[in-house]
């Protein structure tokens, strides 16, 4: 982690791909004996999913564990790739606030739901 890919307020560096090597390791302690041998927690989705980095084989993939169902899913090919995908949720979301900001600016007087 000496080249972080995220800005240390993204909501990657708080939840998704952990920035913080005292959480990293509270979690991969929490957890040792519940997941396979070679698996390294690398964060979570603030609910049921921990993103967990196979270790053990090549092109160690990321996959999602989920809590409520004790089940490993597929999630990312390699770790690129889950670092890509992180990249392109932040997008999306940066855009639905542009949006979001945008339609409130543009509001009309009788459009009270609408909310910065």
């Amino acid at each position: 982690m000496c080249s972080y890919p995220f800005g240390p307020d993204s909501s990657a560096a708080e939840l998704w791909l952990l920035d913080d090597s005292r959480r990293l390791l509270q979690l991969n302690r929490a957890r040792a004996n519940v997941w396979p041998r070679g698996f390294f927690a690398l964060g979570t989705d603030g609910g049921e999913l921990t993103y967990l980095l196979d270790t053990a084989t090549p092109p160690f993939p990321v996959l999602a564990f989920n809590l409520e169902s004790g089940k490993l899913e597929p999630h990312a090919p390699s770790f690129p790739a889950f670092v890509k995908l992180l990249h392109d949720e932040l997008g999306f979301i940066e855009a639905d606030e542009r949006a979001t900001h945008e339609a409130f600016r543009k509001k009309k007087w009788w459009q009270f739901w609408i909310r910065p």
